[in-house]
């Protein structure tokens, strides 16, 4: 509900704007990822353009930022030392919202009238995302976020159509590629250094691993909630409530793609145990 407008928007100002820079090359896909700077206390939020660069009109961004209802952190409105606020470029949040999944969620959208490479008199930034190269485009500040992990997310939440806050993205009102594939690619989350409530294995058992159909995943005793998966660009491809009744829980990976995927445990507390597991 809060961006169902955006493509809409996009229809109104793509005929007068549009028609000179859609001459130049679409890349396949742009990625996003986050890299969470525990000690600058901030969200790093980096673009990647695949195959081409692109410096024309980046018409409609979304993206959407999670953590656990449970933390006290709040997000600030970000900055961008890449572009400074204009036509081409002005991110700005939602309010945060509490589903009652667990999460808390935040989003950004920013809808460009002007290309990124004009000169900033002109209302762009002089800027151009470099073909397959990471750019970071927006610093966003944490607020009491000791111990709480943020994630980028595309989640059953973030879908639902009266929701619709999917990371999307559209260039010179275009938002699929040649091969009518959406230009929104891969979502990635990382962090400069694991902090004190986030622990790597930590207890975390997962067996079999290598595993083909089912994994049984393990924890010690704790208030633990909700358990993810993640692949190897950070998409969510499982995400379930955890059995509190219970140490162990069953899950089926057989529909999972070869590949290492990352197991996330979420507590109450705002802590997360994680481990990885190979799906052959």
């Amino acid at each position: 509900m809060v961006i169902s407008y955006a493509r809409t928007a996009l229809v109104a100002f793509a005929v007068c704007t549009f028609s000179a820079a859609r001459a130049q090359p679409l890349p396949t896909t742009v990625d996003i990822c986050m890299v969470q700077d525990v000690g600058a206390g901030v969200l790093r939020v980096s673009l990647r353009s695949n195959d081409q660069p692109f410096g024309a009109v980046l018409s409609s961004l979304v993206f959407t930022i999670r953590w656990p209802e449970s933390s006290s952190a709040t997000l600030g409105v970000g900055t961008s030392a890449w572009c400074a606020p204009s036509q081409a470029f002005q991110p700005g949040p939602t309010a945060t919202v509490t589903p009652g999944n667990g999460f808390k969620y935040k989003s950004w959208t920013t809808f460009g009238t002007a290309t990124l490479n004009s000169l900033v008199d002109d209302g762009g930034c002089g800027q151009t995302l470099l073909a397959d190269t990471w750019t970071e485009v927006l610093v966003i500040p944490v607020n009491n976020g000791a111990g709480t992990v943020f994630q980028l997310t595309n989640d059953a939440y973030t879908a639902q159509p009266d929701v619709n806050r999917n990371f999307f993205i559209s260039l010179n009102g275009v938002e699929e590629n040649t091969l009518g594939d959406p230009l929104a690619g891969t979502i990635c989350s990382t962090s400069t250094n694991i902090n004190a409530q986030s622990v790597h294995n930590g207890g975390l058992g997962i067996q079999p691993n290598p595993a083909s159909n089912t994994i049984k995943v393990t924890a010690p005793e704790g208030a633990f909630e909700r358990l993810t998966i993640t692949d190897a660009t950070g998409r969510l491809v499982v995400e379930v409530r955890w059995n509190a009744l219970s140490m162990g829980q069953d899950l089926d990976v057989a529909s999972l793609a070869a590949g290492t995927y990352s197991v996330q445990l979420y507590g109450a507390s705002g802590a997360v145990l994680i481990s990885k597991f190979m799906k052959r």
